[in-house]
């Protein structure tokens, strides 16, 4: 709803493949998410993926370096009915 006027999503997230590798901080919680899963769902709302990276040396902290994916989408302009 809150793009439903046009706009851009900037998104970074840790992806599957972080799964197994060594993190500075516990997992409590800690979901990970597949790319092309992600990808999908903002196209299904009627989003386009504009820019997209995955990789580990996006995001290192200390001693961790998690393997993210930064996606940028895009919403274009739509009239949106008062009622």
């Amino acid at each position: 709803m809150a793009l439903r006027r046009g706009g851009h999503l900037f998104l970074e997230f840790r992806t599957d493949r972080d799964r197994k590798l060594p993190h500075f901080f516990q997992q409590a919680g800690r979901r990970y998410l597949d790319p092309a899963t992600v990808v999908a769902e903002i196209e299904a709302h009627g989003g386009r993926v504009v820019h997209q990276e995955a990789g580990t040396g996006l995001a290192p902290f200390r001693t961790e370096d998690p393997h993210v994916c930064r996606i940028v989408a895009r919403w274009d302009k739509r009239e949106v009915s008062a009622g």
